[in-house]
């Protein structure tokens, strides 16, 4: 191989590992409470459980709720989308997003639903 043609390969390479790096960057992200997505003002995950009664549509797109984290403090989620069908039935949700004016606003919001993992009777 020509000293040309293993620089190209080389380049390449590492094109391709910082490309995978950053892909696979956003798949291990850790839960943060709310506490520390105010503070550190980037997107993130923050796990917890949707209050009963609190969903509020803002205008036909947009639509808010409250959500108690893991460590229970109590915040405002915005989600500009549909809601999620059963966001209220579920002691698991999570949602993907970052602080903006002491509002957490949601780029995505994960649903799972508890029965599906259970063990059949």
């Amino acid at each position: 191989m020509k000293r040309y043609d293993k620089l190209i390969l080389i380049v390449m390479i590492v094109v391709f590992g910082v490309g995978i790096f950053f892909t696979a960057r956003g798949a291990f992200e850790s839960y943060v409470s709310f506490a520390a997505a105010a503070e550190s003002g980037r997107n993130v995950q923050i796990k917890g459980v949707a209050v009963p009664g609190s969903l509020q549509g803002i205008d036909g797109e947009t639509f808010s709720f409250e959500m108690n984290d893991m460590e229970g403090a109590v915040h405002r989620v915005t989600h500009t989308g549909n809601v999620p069908v059963n966001l209220f039935e579920t002691d698991n949700v999570v949602v993907k997003g970052r602080f903006d004016n002491e509002q957490f606003v949601a780029h995505a919001i994960l649903v799972r639903c508890p029965s599906r993992y259970e063990a059949e009777e």
